[in-house]
């Protein structure tokens, strides 16, 4: 809620005036993205995520409850292509892979909708907090207020949007992306499993084998 303003006005009436001083509430409903400021530009180090361009990218907007809501981009690259058995890694066949991307799909979407709930279940309160000017807004556009409700997202847009078609070729290509590394040991870090790459490919590692 944004500070109080307001403005004078002078009537005449019957040879006299009348002042009246009219003051009100503005309800700023955008979200201003700020970031990154200078002072944080200084304080980055480039060799983490702390960019805005190596986080991940969302769409932001004020909520029911008259809170920020963020909405993470779905990222395919953070599919699963790999069953894990003990410490082992084995990559999945594209079919298997391609359920994985349904999953993982449907999954953010789950995710979204515990948003957007949360945000319903606060709408009650951020209406209250001014019910006059709310109700005069939703009388010119009647999705300016938060008394009012919305259906949740159906868990297979994503899915439908991309068709099985697309699916099964994202699968395909993921799948022949870590052909060469059909299997792997989990590794904790990307340094270790670097060197499981590096050692993979290195013919020093293979002098058995061709000797």
């Amino acid at each position: 809620m944004a500070k109080e303003t307001g403005f004078c006005s002078i009537l005449p009436i019957n040879n006299d005036y009348l002042k009246r001083i009219w003051t009100y509430r503005a309800i700023d409903s955008r979200f201003y993205h700020t970031a990154p400021t200078p002072d944080q530009i200084n304080g980055m180090n480039v060799t983490t995520r702390d960019r805005p361009i190596d986080n991940i990218r969302k769409v932001s907007f004020v909520g029911l409850g008259g809170q920020t809501v963020e909405l993470d981009y779905p990222n395919l690259y953070g599919t699963p292509v790999y069953a894990q058995s003990g410490a082992i890694l084995t990559l999945q066949d594209p079919a298997a892979i391609a359920q994985n991307i349904k999953t993982y799909l449907q999954s953010y979407v789950d995710d979204y909708n515990q948003t957007l709930q949360q945000q319903l279940a606060a709408r009650g309160t951020y209406y209250n907090s001014n019910p006059g000017a709310f109700n005069l807004l939703a009388q010119h556009n009647q999705y300016a207020t938060p008394n009012r409700t919305y259906n949740l997202i159906p868990n297979t847009i994503f899915i439908d949007a991309l068709g099985e078609d697309t699916i099964q070729e994202i699968a395909n290509l993921l799948y022949y992306h870590n052909l060469p590394r059909q299997e792997k040991i989990a590794e904790p870090t990307i340094d270790g499993d670097m060197q499981q790459h590096y050692d993979n490919i290195d013919i020093n590692q293979k002098i058995a084998h061709v000797m």
